[in-house]
């Protein structure tokens, strides 16, 4: 009975001690994380502290309860002025408004991602981009919101800079030559521009009208600057001697040696009208195929060919093709921004495609080129619900005018 008792003993004893070690462990983990957790966080609020972004926290309640000084300097308000109050209180009215219609569905995200103002004491208004993050614990529930905002300042003056320096290198007026009408409009959607239009009478071949639509990949300041190189390229190359099909491979050549690198490419179409033959020679390099109608019979040509966009294949093999234009004839260019204007419906997403821009073409008949170009951007602005455009678009028309009547075209570049 003694024996029973002691190894009972000895029992509960090595529990005990085996308990102890367990909860010893378990005690020196949760430490071990405890100053895990605080490294980590000691880390991130250094980042924080010292980052260029502006860096605000909120609780759960939507109040500023940690700021950086960055957040400090950009509002120009101390910290102990941000702390518990809501953002609302910083953001300029166009903010608000945009916050109050979008609420529910930001609300339903957990990243979100938009544009705003925050007016300064001195009621001057930063526009910044704002990097906002759901925070939640480990059951899911909303613990607070992490925002970051990077101040657009600098950006948006470089960007009106480049759209002036971008609108001052389109044509201002039409070359001089009797019995066309042409008509342009060129709306970017983004500030500055991956579309290109030029045209122009080579030095001392008046009779012949370079005409020149093209789009670079992208947008905003890469592809302006690629546009303005290609213009500068292509109207140098065609005051040298040779022949379109010679311009377009040298400045293929030129434009690949210069940006392939940062994978810049242009779809091209480059035509020249002889005004004496009335003849159009043209090469398309990967750009959508102009339209072509005809008077006499109404019927709708797409100007195709074989090309690549400009820069992908320095020694590429373009192909240049030539018709006849005769009195009443209509030139319709366009870049794939009008192609590609999207409605959405209960069905799902359409565009104004190939099947819209025929049909406008259609319906005008025999209209002069500024009256088929608003009607062919008011049809495609309907067709959208007049939504802002998610791509450049460049329309341009030419007619050939019946006998030899001076042009009569109005250049326009203005929104549709």
């Amino acid at each position: 009975m003694r024996l029973k008792s002691k190894n009972t003993l000895q029992a509960k004893t090595r529990r005990r001690r085996a308990f102890s070690c367990d909860l010893s462990q378990r005690i020196s983990s949760l430490e071990s994380e405890k100053c895990r957790c605080e490294k980590e966080l000691a880390e991130y609020r250094a980042i924080i502290h010292n980052a260029g972004e502006a860096f605000f926290r909120m609780d759960a309640s939507l109040k500023i309860v940690e700021v950086n000084p960055a957040f400090v300097a950009l509002s120009q308000r101390e910290a102990s002025v941000l702390l518990g109050r809501h953002p609302w209180q910083f953001f300029d009215e166009l903010t608000r408004r945009y916050l109050t219609r979008h609420r529910r569905k930001l609300i339903r995200k957990d990243q979100r991602h938009f544009r705003a103002g925050i007016v300064r004491p001195d009621e001057t208004v930063v526009p910044v981009m704002v990097h906002g993050s759901t925070l939640r614990d480990g059951d899911g529930a909303i613990i607070g919101h992490f925002v970051l905002l990077t101040d657009l300042t600098e950006h948006l003056s470089a960007m009106e800079m480049a759209f002036a320096v971008q609108e001052a290198l389109l044509p201002k007026s039409h070359p001089a030559i009797p019995g066309l009408d042409l008509a342009v409009r060129f709306v970017p959607s983004h500030g500055v521009s991956g579309d290109y239009y030029d045209y122009f009478t080579a030095r001392g071949d008046k009779s012949r009208l370079h005409i020149l639509v093209g789009d670079v990949t992208g947008h905003g300041l890469e592809a302006g600057l690629l546009m303005a190189t290609a213009r500068g390229l292509l109207r140098m190359r065609a005051n040298s001697p040779g022949t379109l099909l010679d311009i377009v491979s040298d400045v293929n050549s030129a434009i690949h040696n210069d940006f392939s690198e940062h994978a810049r490419f242009i779809s091209l179409f480059y035509c020249i009208l002889d005004t004496c033959e009335w003849t159009l020679s043209w090469v398309r390099a990967g750009h959508d195929s102009p339209i072509l109608r005809r008077d006499a019979s109404g019927t709708l040509e797409r100007l195709g060919g074989k090309g690549i966009p400009l820069g992908i294949d320095p020694d590429y093999v373009f192909e240049m093709r030539t018709t006849s234009i005769h009195p009443g004839d209509l030139l319709f260019l366009f870049t794939d921004g009008l192609r590609e204007a999207e409605t959405r419906t209960a069905a799902g997403t359409r565009r104004f495609g190939w099947k819209g821009i025929e049909g406008v073409l259609k319906d005008v008949g025999s209209s002069s080129p500024a009256t088929i170009i608003r009607t062919m951007c008011q049809s495609m602005r309907k067709f959208t619900h007049y939504k802002p455009l998610a791509d450049d678009v460049t329309v341009l028309a030419l007619t050939r005018l019946q006998g030899d009547g001076s042009c009569q075209g109005d250049s326009v570049r203005v929104e549709c």
